[in-house]
């Protein structure tokens, strides 16, 4: 699609970044007046929301999701259950951890509005799954701490952000898990009898903020990293690192595994890009270069 035909429809998150999204969506199309011309929005509650109007939209318009990682999700995941997974899509990170567009070099509303306008198409590998709550995994399915501290929060939205973030890490972050079997293709990488601190399928490079701890990931190569920290000290040097930039001893105290076919069984709810999942039984495969976004021109490489 050329640059100069781009037409956008905005999919807004209502409840994105504290109920802040559609109003930082209107400073963004009054500094940018040439995004407006080419704008329409819908506001969206769910998934759901987002499936008649993708039907319906012309060749020449790209939908983009206006929200945090958990909008990005639902769109990818709408467009694959409708069969439009072949169509650019855009992301305007107006979330809190925003780890998509962080993947992408996008690291500020600016960056995100010149990406849609004047940006190239990545195709990223995506996570697909058997499990009900999430056909569509775009960052991370992990089980353990991440997951646990998730569920808590989710159950203290109530409270302010930071002091229910508190709250949950300080539940969460002592405890170990058992019950946990995770295969990769039939070799089985962690068995329910061992004890570990975080299990997790991981596809892209950042966490939320723009953490990168190791392994590095590069979402276009076909392979994504299973990732075992058996102790809290494993998993927090891990992320200390990435904020310091000291990467050298992580990997050889981490269990990594690149993969393509997994199958996950647990007692304990996982999480998949942020968001709660049920327990159970299920299988996940890798994707290849399934999804087509708008991102930053990458830099040109010089001979």
């Amino acid at each position: 699609m050329k640059e100069k035909n781009r037409r956008f429809v905005f999919f807004i998150n209502p409840r994105a970044r504290f109920g802040s999204a559609a109003k930082r969506f209107e400073g963004l199309l009054a500094r940018f007046p040439e995004l407006a011309l080419r704008a329409e929005t819908i506001v969206v509650h769910s998934w759901e929301d987002m499936r008649r109007p993708l039907a319906a939209l012309p060749p020449d318009t790209v939908p983009v999701a206006c929200g945090g990682d958990g909008t990005v999700q639902a769109l990818a995941r709408t467009l694959l259950e409708s069969g439009l997974l072949h169509r650019e899509m855009g992301t305007l990170p107006l979330g809190y951890g925003n780890a998509f567009a962080c993947s992408l070099g996008i690291r500020s509303e600016s960056q995100a509005v010149r990406a849609l306008l004047d940006g190239e198409t990545r195709r990223l590998d995506i996570m697909t799954t058997d499990h009900p709550q999430a056909p569509v995994v775009l960052i991370s399915l992990s089980v353990g701490f991440e997951s646990f501290f998730l569920a808590r929060l989710a159950r203290l939205r109530a409270m302010p952000r930071p002091a229910g973030g508190m709250l949950s890490l300080l539940s969460s972050a002592g405890r170990s898990y058992r019950g946990i079997r995770l295969q990769l293709k039939q070799e089985t990488i962690l068995d329910p009898g061992e004890s570990i601190y975080n299990a997790g399928l991981y596809n892209l490079p950042s966490y939320a903020f723009d953490w990168r701890p190791p392994p590095e990931k590069n979402p276009e190569d076909g392979r994504a990293e299973a990732v075992i920290a058996r102790t809290a000290s494993v998993y927090w040097g891990a992320l200390l690192g990435a904020v310091l930039g000291s990467r050298r001893e992580a990997p050889e105290r981490l269990g990594c595994h690149s993969w393509q076919e997994a199958r996950i069984e647990t007692r304990w709810p996982l999480q998949a890009d942020g968001e709660t999942l049920s327990p159970g039984v299920f299988a996940i495969q890798l994707r290849p270069r399934s999804l087509a976004v708008l991102a930053p021109p990458r830099p040109a490489v010089r001979a």
